[in-house]
Formats: structure tokens, sequence, C-alpha cells
């Protein structure tokens, strides 16, 4: 991530229900949230855990958020062109 952010691309933290925010750590809540531009959403449980508290988190720390869920991620393997593993 360190090497794509020097480079120039947009690089995303990841916030799921098996990777939670920490609020505990303040300036990390998340691997590399500094230093990533936004912030990447995903359930793998199927669980409706994303509300609008946990997208506001982001926003008022001038992240902007994606959003995937399990079985309909968009860089999911039909979308790449190959078949599930």
């Amino acid at each position: 991530m360190l090497a794509d952010c020097a480079a120039g691309l947009r690089a995303f933290a990841r916030e799921s229900d098996i990777e939670p925010w920490n609020s505990s750590q303040a300036e990390h809540p998340l691997p590399n949230y500094a230093s990533a531009a936004d912030v990447w959403m995903d359930t793998f449980s199927g669980r409706a855990w994303i509300d609008s508290a946990a997208i506001e988190r982001h926003f008022s720390r001038g992240k902007d958020i994606r959003l995937g869920f399990s079985g309909t991620s968009s860089l999911g393997p039909a979308r790449c062109g190959r078949g599930h593993a």
C-alpha cells in the first residue's frame, strides 16, 4: 500500500465484519487508515452491520467509502472474468 500511495494510486483501508473498527486506537482504527484515500466496507457473514453511523464515521474523517457484500463484490471472480476457485 505504501508503494501504491507513493506512486499516486488510490489505496483503501478495509472495515468488515471480520476486520472491525478499533475505537481504542484513535489514530489507527484500521490498518493503514491514515494513508488510505478511502474505506472499503464489506461483509463476509451476510450480517447487516453497516449502518449510517458506520458510514458517517468515515465521512467525518474525510474518507469516502465503497461498499461490498459477500457474493456481490464488484471485485469478485465473475467481474474479473474468472470462475470461483
